[in-house]
């Protein structure tokens, strides 16, 4: 008797499961099936799989301190994808999810949906092509929301993320008038209201409109309870106000986000200790406590992802208060600092070129704009900024050179011999102390390098020698160079046993090769020009060279006393009647 009714009630339940997967019929059973299917597995899914798609996105990105933040920390491409086609697999995954549970489990009688759950589908559909760049797709879904369920629980957020998706699209003005309309809707959750005016900020500063982007911010930082996003909505609003001029109002703001110390990312700390540097006030403020304060920031452990950054406001900081040098080695520091930061390195080779530039030293300067060129993007205005001041720099550099070589040459050939012999003497013994500089710098950083390789001890604590890959490589070299190749037997010494051509019979033979400093001395003068008409042809090219700096430094940089200067030396040289 029991097992008849257990196997009629499995049936009866069976019979119950099948009428209940209808979608046509509007009973409890069939919308409680589909809303839990829908909500606690397909949705369930696709909302994991978008929220690792964001979590990709956001570990991905990378912040522009340059320019004021979006509030939005998403990085999308330029090139709008209009089509159906997604280009993350997490978002395409809930994108799917999404579609099959409209699919599978709408439930419309009459006109209206019997599902609570489809109008998340939609919501979820439309945000994941959002993020995926594709936003006339998300526009679609969103705008589906709206005309299709208005009395749905999400109808807010689909407006809010609907004037996301315009700001996308570059309908600013379109955004602004919804959001404006929809803000005056006192049925707003705090949430919603707070995503809202953040939108509209946004929206506000699309169009330049910064004043209003703040009243924005400041209504958003009071319904935020994210601290992350709190930290990042009020750092933003510090640097409305930096643009607007409102420097105290800008630092207020600034110290609004330290404050927050632990409770945000350590990026938006350092970035708002340096938005203050930026705003010092030379005139009122007290340098040496700014100079302290510097120094600990400097010194800190926690900021040494951030050193780049750093070291270069700090370089600011000291060019701005007119110590140069001091700014300049700060500046290679930043150079120096592991970054990835493209544009920082292009700002650093810029700024001491400008320095260089300043200081009248244009050779150098042209090196460091050539630097600057190769950090930026070639489509950027600077870099056409840029450009075109190395490119006035071509052919100052070049008769600079001109004038600096000639000269040289026709004052050496001017000396008497035992002049010019003591010259290239001293020449020579500079030369071969840099040389020796040099190896020893070399020597010492292959020993640190030794010192660090993996210890492979032999017979005691001391590594054995021919272990060292280094060393070993190294002192092949050497072997081969002074010995030339030859076999593992006994006397391989003598000559004969040598099979290379340039060998020699021991070491004091093979140090009599070596150059003596008196040959390479009578090497170098018979390098000095004698020939009256190759002298003459110097002297012509030199004179131009001068002739033309005069106009280039004149006419081009405004520089009018580096123009005399070349002008005046050129008339001392006694130049043809034409120059």
């Amino acid at each position: 008797m029991k097992s008849v009714l257990k196997h009629t009630f499995i049936g009866l339940f069976a019979i119950a499961l099948v009428a209940s997967c209808s979608r046509k019929k509007d009973k409890f059973l069939n919308r409680a099936y589909h809303s839990i299917t829908t909500e606690y597995n397909i949705l369930y899914n696709g909302g994991l799989a978008f929220e690792a798609g964001k979590t990709n996105l956001k570990q991905n990105y990378n912040d522009n301190y340059w320019e004021i933040l979006p509030i939005e920390p998403l990085e999308i491409s330029e090139n709008l994808t209009i089509g159906k086609q997604s280009v993350n697999i997490d978002f395409q995954i809930a994108e799917d999810k999404a579609i099959k549970a409209i699919q599978k489990h709408s439930i419309r009688v009459k006109g209206k949906e019997k599902n609570p759950q489809i109008d998340e589908a939609y919501m979820l559909l439309g945000k994941a092509r959002y993020h995926d760049g594709r936003f006339i797709p998300a526009l679609e879904a969103f705008n589906f929301i709206l005309f299709k369920y208005p009395s749905s629980s999400n109808i807010n957020l689909a407006k809010i993320w609907r004037e996301k998706t315009n700001l996308r699209l570059q309908n600013e003005e379109l955004a602004i008038t919804n959001l404006k309309r929809l803000l005056k809707n006192t049925s707003l959750s705090k949430a919603n209201k707070a995503e809202a005016s953040a939108t509209l900020a946004q929206a506000y500063i699309n169009t330049k409109a910064l004043d209003s982007a703040v009243v924005q911010l400041e209504e958003a930082t009071k319904l935020v309870k994210n601290k992350h996003d709190l930290g990042r909505l009020r750092f933003i609003q510090g640097q409305l106000y930096s643009a607007l001029g409102q420097k105290d109002s800008a630092n207020l703001t600034f110290d609004k986000v330290i404050a927050l110390n632990w409770k945000i990312p350590r990026r938006y700390w350092v970035a708002a200790q340096l938005e203050k540097v930026k705003n010092f006030d030379y005139q009122k403020s007290s340098k040496q406590e700014m100079k302290a304060f510097l120094l600990d920031l400097e010194n800190d452990r926690e900021n040494r992802p951030y050193l780049d950054k750093i070291f270069h406001q700090i370089g600011m900081f000291h060019l701005l208060g007119k110590e140069d040098s001091t700014a300049i080695t700060y500046f290679n520091n930043s150079l120096r600092s592991q970054t990835n930061d493209k544009f920082l390195t292009a700002i650093n080779y810029k700024t001491i070129g400008d320095i260089r530039f300043d200081q009248k030293n244009f050779v150098e300067a042209g090196a460091y704009f050539d630097s600057t060129l190769t950090n930026l993007d070639s489509k950027s205005k600077l870099f056409r900024t840029i450009n075109r001041k190395r490119e006035n720099l071509e052919d100052l550099i070049y008769y600079e050179g001109v004038v600096q070589t000639n000269d040289s040459v026709l004052r050496i050939a001017r000396m008497t011999e035992g002049e010019q012999v003591v010259f290239f003497q001293a020449y020579i013994e500079q030369l071969e102390q840099q040389e020796l500089e040099t190896q020893q710098a070399e020597n010492t950083k292959k020993q640190k390098t030794a010192r660090n390789l993996p210890s492979t001890t032999f017979g005691g604590n001391k590594a054995f020698y021919f272990y060292n890959t280094t060393s070993v490589s190294s002192g092949e070299i050497e072997f081969t160079k002074l010995w030339g190749e030859r076999d593992l037997v006994d006397n391989w010494r003598w000559l004969s046993t040598n099979k290379g051509s340039n060998a020699s019979v021991d070491l004091s033979l093979s140090k009599q090769t070596e150059p003596t400093q008196e040959s390479k001395v009578a090497s170098l003068l018979l390098e000095i020009p004698t020939s009256k008409s190759v002298l003459d042809s110097l002297v012509h090219e030199r004179n131009f060279a001068y002739y033309q700096l005069g106009l280039i430094y004149k006419n081009k940089f405004k520089e009018l006393e580096l123009a005399k200067d070349r002008l005046n030396t050129l008339l001392k040289h006694n130049p043809k009647e034409r120059l």
